[in-house]
């Protein structure tokens, strides 16, 4: 697995499709009972990387309403390192897989889906569940990803861009005209920053 900027990317062919970015994978039945996942046995300290392992688990099924997604990319930012830290009050009892963000491909539905097809690109902000090979939420909490988007991409922007547009609208509650500084921290970076302060 190789970390590029914000994005963890297993290596090429490790899923349904080799072509990463662009192109709509088409969907395969698992080909094993089991995928590959980066669990958080217990709470990290300061070297918080040393509190995961990688596991084998089952490969989940859909239930109403859930879509199950072969995931291409995911996102790393602060909020995973409190994740990993212990410190983040949202997260799921240890053990667990995190991973906040990620971009993927439909790999089955559930019943009573609707809006979303096998072997559509998605991207996600999932709170946990995205360092792994595979991971079944509601229907509701996936978004196409629109062609010529990168999956990369898709992953990396997700909870930044909406953390962004939440500082200026609903915090700052910016109007025209206005200037504001925008400090980053942790290497993070937006490119899409063009209309960000646009309502």
């Amino acid at each position: 697995m190789t970390i590029d900027s914000r994005v963890v990317r297993a290596p090429e062919g490790a899923y349904s499709s080799a072509a990463a970015h662009d192109a709509v994978a088409p969907a395969e039945k698992p080909a094993t009972t089991t995928f590959r996942a980066v669990m958080l046995t217990r709470k990290g300290g300061p070297k918080a990387l040393d509190a995961l392992e990688v596991v084998d688990l089952p490969v989940p099924e859909p239930g109403p309403g859930q879509v199950r997604v072969r995931v291409r990319a995911t996102g790393i930012g602060s909020t995973d390192f409190m994740v990993l830290g212990g410190s983040y009050r949202y997260g799921p009892k240890l053990p667990f897989v995190p991973g906040y963000e990620i971009a993927g491909v439909v790999d089955a539905l559930g019943t009573e889906v609707h809006g979303l097809r096998v072997g559509q690109r998605v991207a996600a902000l999932t709170v946990y569940g995205g360092f792994g090979e595979m991971l079944v939420r509601g229907a509701e909490h996936f978004l196409p990803i629109p062609d010529g988007v990168s999956d990369r991409d898709a992953a990396a922007v997700v909870l930044n861009y909406g953390t962004a547009y939440q500082a200026i609208h609903r915090v700052a509650k910016a109007k025209a005209g206005q200037t504001a500084l925008a400090r980053w921290s942790r290497a993070v970076s937006i490119s899409c920053s063009t209309g960000l302060a646009d309502p």
